[in-house]
Parts: C-alpha cells; sequence; structure tokens
C-alpha cells in the first residue's frame, strides 16, 4: 500500500505535493504512487519506461527504475531504497518517460526529505549514530594513520629483494660463463643463425618477416610458374577456342589433314608473301579435333594457330590455304572438293589461286611452287 498518492505534471511549471519524509534503513515501506499528466490529462505510458532521477546534496545523481501500475492512465509506483534514500534532508528529484532508445518526457521536479536512521547496537561501548559520511571519515582517517607504518613495511621489502637480487647475479653469470662453451659448440661461429636469416629470403630475392611468409611467397610464385606452363601447353596443344569450317561436295566425313609453316614462297595472293625472306620453312602437323556435319567438317585447333584475318585460297579442289602475312595454314581433304570455308559461324568466300600458278607440298620440309613455263623450288 502507498504511503503518497501525488499528481506529476509535465508541463506546469510547480508540482505541489507537499512533504514526503522518507526514512533511512527503511525497506520496501517508502512507497510513493504517482499519476504523471501532461497539460492536465493523464500520460500514456504503454510501451514507456519510467525511471526516477535524484539529485542528491546538489553533488550525486541517482537512476532507478519505476513500476508501472495502470500506463493507459499514467499511473506509476516507486519504493524509495538505499540508492535514493543515502543522503539526508531535502533531496530532489523527477520521473523521466523513455520510449525505445529516446526520452520523451520528464516531470517537473518535487522534493523529499530523508530522516536520519538511528541504529542501536548493544556492546562495550554503548549505542551510536553513524552517516555514510561519518563513516567515510571514519576509513580515511584510518588509513592516513596507518600510511606510515605501510610505508616503511614496503621499504624493507624493496630492500629485502635487491639483496636477494644481488646475491643471484652471481649466480646467474658463473651459470652463463659455463654454458658458454656448449653454445659455441651448438653453432660455432654463428652459422646456424645466419642460416636461419637467409631461409627467409625467397626464390625472387625478397626477404620476409618469417620463415613461413617465405614459403607462402615461394609456393605462390611456383604455381603462377606451373599455370602459365599449362596455360601455354592448351595454346600451342590443345585443340579448343580455334574453329575452322569447310563445306564440301562429300556425303561422307572425310579426313582433313591440317598443316603450318612460314615463310613459304608463292602461298600467298600474287603469289609473294609478305616478308623478307625467300624460300619456306619447317612444316607442322596441326593438332586437330574433326567434327562433322553434312556435306561440313569443323576443323578445331589450338589457339596458336588463330590466323582470322587472312586470306583464304583453294588450290586444286582438295587443298585450302589460309595466308595470313608469312603464315600459312593447309587444309588437305584428299576425298571431296572444298567448296568453302570459313572461321566457326561467319561465312568467307574462298579465293580460287590463279590458274597460272601450281603449289606442290614435296614432304616435311619443301613447298614447291611451280609456273606453267618453268619451276621454282623453296627450301
Amino acid at each position: 500500500m502507498a504511503k503518497w498518492n501525488v499528481v506529476l505534471s509535465t508541463t506546469e511549471p510547480y508540482n505541489y505535493i507537499g512533504i514526503i519524509n522518507v526514512r533511512q534503513g527503511n525497506r520496501n515501506s517508502e512507497v510513493m504512487e504517482a499519476i504523471i499528466t501532461e497539460n492536465g490529462r493523464p500520460v500514456d505510458l504503454s510501451q514507456c519506461k519510467v525511471f526516477i532521477e535524484a539529485l542528491l546534496g546538489n553533488k550525486f545523481t541517482v537512476e532507478r527504475a519505476a513500476k508501472l501500475i495502470d500506463a493507459k492512465n499514467g499511473k506509476i509506483q516507486y519504493t524509495f531504497d538505499e540508492y535514493t534514500m543515502q543522503m539526508i534532508h531535502e533531496q530532489t528529484a523527477n520521473f523521466k518517460i523513455v520510449k525505445g532508445e529516446d526520452v520523451i518526457a520528464t516531470t517537473q521536479d518535487f522534493s523529499y526529505f530523508v530522516v536520519r536512521a538511528v541504529s542501536k547496537t548493544e556492546g562495550e561501548m554503548g549505542s551510536y549514530w553513524q552517516t555514510v559520511e561519518d563513516l567515510i571519515a571514519d576509513m580515511t582517517d584510518y588509513i592516513n594513520k596507518g600510511k606510515g607504518d605501510f610505508d616503511q613495511w614496503m621499504k624493507d621489502r624493496k630492500e629485502e629483494f635487491e639483496a636477494w637480487r644481488d646475491a643471484q647475479q652471481g649466480d646467474y653469470l658463473n651459470w652463463f660463463e659455463s654454458i658458454k662453451d656448449i653454445l659455441k659448440s651448438i653453432d660455432p661461429g654463428g652459422v646456424m643463425l645466419s642460416e636461419l636469416m637467409d631461409a627467409r629470403v625467397d626464390l625472387q630475392g625478397v626477404r620476409h618477416e618469417s620463415i613461413k611468409e617465405r614459403l607462402i611467397a615461394d609456393l605462390e610464385y611456383i604455381y603462377k610458374k606451373i599455370k602459365y606452363q599449362l596455360d601455354l601447353i592448351v595454346y600451342k596443344h590443345i585443340p579448343v577456342g580455334n574453329k575452322i569450317t569447310i563445306e564440301h561436295d562429300s556425303e561422307y566425313q572425310p579426313e582433313v589433314r591440317t598443316t603450318f609453316y612460314q615463310n613459304a614462297i608463292g602461298t600467298e595472293t600474287d603469289g609473294l608473301d609478305t616478308s623478307d625472306q625467300f624460300g619456306g620453312g619447317t612444316i607442322y602437323n596441326v593438332p586437330t579435333q574433326l567434327s562433322f556435319d553434312r556435306k561440313k567438317t569443323h576443323v578445331e585447333m589450338p589457339l596458336y594457330y588463330a590466323l582470322n584475318t587472312g586470306d583464304y585460297i583453294v588450290h586444286d579442289k582438295h587443298t585450302l590455304l589460309i595466308i595470313e602475312g608469312n603464315k600459312t595454314l593447309c587444309f588437305t581433304m584428299g576425298s571431296a572438293n572444298i567448296t568453302k570455308a570459313y572461321i566457326n559461324d561467319g561465312q568467307t568466300e574462298v579465293v580460287r589461286i590463279p590458274e597460272n600458278l601450281e603449289l606442290f607440298i614435296k614432304d616435311d620440309s619443301t613447298v614447291e611452287l611451280k609456273w606453267k613455263r618453268g619451276m621454282l623450288n623453296g627450301n
């Protein structure tokens, strides 16, 4: 049951609630119930929390939670405890309303009076009164009186420690001298230490903070080197990514032999290549993968042999040449006549070789160009 029932306003300049006397030491009995109003109407405290804020002795602040009795009608209850009654005489307080993280309102200040508690303890000294302030003062006086003894005790302990340390220092130096020879025999000349330091230098000559960092750097370097070599193998030797489609007149699946060579006279348009060399080069077999549609053969090659901007020339119906600068790809289809050729899905009409010019591949190292009126070799 509440001792005091009051009305506290958030808008009126003053709260007239009479005298509230609370006594130190009373537990759960100094109960106040309040209705919080705004412009004369109760404040709806639903989904809110309410706290009392007390200013003790105009120096110290205390915040304690209040209990909601009838939130809709703004009714709360607070029981004064050891925190809000820790200083005697008149104190100032108000209630704070919080919703979520925001303070949405506070009541005007009101006053309450804390009466000193009388404590009685039977004993040789009889009864006594003591406040918190008196207790603090007694403790401070006790510490100050014993400070000199404590300082002397600390000084004595320090002297004992220094004496022990000086005695131990001699023993340590003797021990260190006794193991010097052992240390020298383990790592004469500091070779092991030097090798450990050198072990922090990676394959590229960079010094790291630790051997672990150096090993990680070496693994990354080796991985990049291996990946480069693997990519190069795919680029030069795996038939993928570079496709030529050759159309022909056969209803079957004719085989195609594919070769590559450079600097071969007579393999370019008008019978001359664009390099400054006169003569042929080594002929290489190109790795291929064949697939077939009706009257179409798809020749897939490594990207290394891609000639995407070259001229397409058909020689004697069984041989297709793709010429780009001084590079030549030669496709030979012995069992069918070549009619068209193109890269991927973009069709390109082929160019017929001039009638007065004939091309012969004698062997893997010789390409022969032959005019009707004579013959010219390129080795």
